[in-house]
């Protein structure tokens, strides 16, 4: 990811907030990157989880919640994600 010289762009705040995390740089800027180029600004669930199977590949530590765990995304909640918003 280049280096920009904004005043808190969303691409810079969200960097920011994973690093506080203690991700990677590389991983972040391998999520960022593939994030932006598949689904613009607009997030969803799958996103989500797609960003989250990439960073964990990249080494970040972090591990997939258990279906019904807290926290976890409910079978409702993957169906409506498959729906089309026409």
């Amino acid at each position: 990811m280049a280096k920009c010289n904004c005043d808190g762009c969303p691409k810079c705040e969200a960097k920011q907030k994973m690093m506080a995390l203690g991700y990677s740089e590389a991983a972040i800027d391998a999520v960022l990157e593939d994030f932006t180029e598949k689904y613009g600004e607009k997030k969803g669930l799958w996103a989500n989880i797609h960003a989250k199977r990439k960073r964990i590949k990249a080494g970040s530590g972090e591990r997939m919640r258990k279906p019904g765990s807290k926290g976890a995304p409910s079978a409702g909640d993957i169906k409506e994600a498959g729906k089309d918003d026409d």
